[in-house]
């Protein structure tokens, strides 16, 4: 676990899984009043949405986007 600036304008990271800003797979909306419980939420459901789907990584990215994938580059 831990945070990194990606080096790339378009990073490889293959697979969106949900997105609650634009609510693609997803009917949860940012909390900004509560963003800390909301962000808590946000890491377990990207984790759980990954690991149903075999991945072995996760990221959230910009404001609730969950990308997965299986290696780094």
């Amino acid at each position: 676990m831990g945070c990194f600036k990606e080096k790339t304008k378009s990073p490889h990271i293959p697979e969106r899984l949900f997105s609650d800003a634009t609510g693609f797979n997803s009917k949860t909306k940012i909390d900004y009043k509560n963003f800390g419980q909301y962000i808590l939420g946000a890491v377990q459901r990207c984790g759980s949405a990954a690991l149903k789907k075999k991945y072995g990584f996760f990221a959230l990215r910009k404001v609730g986007e969950c990308k997965a994938f299986n290696y780094l580059t």
